[in-house]
């Protein structure tokens, strides 16, 4: 049977997610992880791979040692692109580190910190419980009973839900009748202009994500070249399997070059949020903290299809390398794993 979670870490830390695994596993939850630490591994497995395949949640154990682990970030990467559910467990007051913030934004995290570890099992075992991970019923008893908890339940969720409205209208009435009063005064001592400054509404999670990554494109820093990734490609057709063909192409090259040495692959998901996008690729970089982009455009007609591709230094935004290649549509497969194999080729001689 295959685990439900699978805990990425780093192997500084092994005694402590050993522990973990442990206080969890009396939980009956299923739990795998690298018994040799993925650090002390020689290549990134096939068994780690279908681990992370197979599982429910993937606990991303963060501490300094894991944030500087590539092949962490390449688990949380693969996790993230599978649409695998992520559960950030804090092992110290580090917080979330810019390699893994925009992955992680607006994901909700346990901190497991020395001495404070019982506490944080038992908020794991409630998150693990309601992102479906199965957990015996004495221990989801006892988690349901620890201090902080709060129910979940239909009716609770529409007592919250009237409870905010009401206190939503409150603030509406009282802030309109705020206004109403400042007119009157204003009226009253005759003055000839009336200036109102409202308080500007707070800013949702995506609304805060896109002013700190404006605020970064203002104050760029130097990429690290090892971190690629690769854009969807512009399709150029009136086929209307081009988009298909689109997404096939990055999806396969993304997988070719995950599992090379020294470099850290951006997920799909990531990516594809600037499809059509009309940022530089400086700004690209900034947003995403990668040092080279890869993209192009497919090209297609009745029977063939070209696809160029360039690689670029989102430093400099200079073309570091590009191509032209061409088959026809049968072959299309073919011609995928042709442009993964020079592309990843060309990325180990430039990086």
């Amino acid at each position: 049977m295959s685990a439900e979670v699978f805990i990425s870490y780093a192997s500084e830390d092994r005694s402590r997610i050993l522990d973990l695994v442990e206080r969890l596993r009396k939980a009956d939850v299923s739990v795998w992880i690298d018994q040799m630490g993925i650090e002390g591994a020689t290549m990134w497995t096939q068994e780690i791979v279908e681990a992370i395949d197979n599982c429910k949640v993937l606990i991303l154990a963060i501490s300094p040692s894991s944030t500087e682990s590539e092949n962490v970030v390449k688990e949380l990467a693969l996790a993230s692109e599978r649409r695998k559910k992520i559960l950030p467990v804090c092992l110290e007051s580090s917080g979330i580190p810019k390699s893994m913030e925009y992955q992680l934004a607006g994901i909700q995290r346990v901190d497991y910190f020395l001495n404070q570890e019982d506490q944080a099992v038992q908020a794991m075992i409630r998150s693990l419980g309601k992102l479906g991970v199965a957990v015996n019923d004495e221990a989801s008893d006892q988690a349901a009973k620890a201090p902080g908890f709060i129910s979940h339940g239909s009716s609770h969720l529409k007592d919250a839900g009237a409870k905010k409205t009401k206190a939503s209208w409150g603030k509406v009435s009282f802030l309109v009748a705020g206004v109403v009063m400042l007119v009157l005064c204003m009226f009253l001592l005759g003055s000839g202009s009336l200036k109102i400054n409202l308080k500007e509404p707070s800013l949702s999670q995506a609304e805060k994500i896109a002013l700190n990554e404006t605020k970064r494109m203002k104050n760029p820093v130097t990429l690290n070249t090892n971190r690629v990734v690769v854009l969807p490609f512009k399709t150029i057709g009136t086929s209307s399997r081009s988009d298909d063909l689109g997404y096939g192409l990055v999806s396969t090259l993304t997988s070719k070059l995950q599992p090379l040495q020294n470099l850290v692959i951006i997920a799909n998901e990531s990516a594809r949020k600037f499809k059509d996008s009309e940022l530089s690729p400086k700004e690209i970089g900034q947003v995403l903290q990668v040092g080279t982009i890869v993209t192009g455009e497919i090209q297609t007609s009745e029977e063939k299809v070209q696809v160029n591709i360039r690689v670029i230094d989102a430093n400099t935004e200079a073309l570091g390398w590009g191509s032209t290649f061409m088959k026809s549509k049968n072959d299309f497969l073919d011609l995928q794993n042709e442009i993964a194999t020079k592309l990843a080729s060309e990325l180990k001689g430039q990086l």
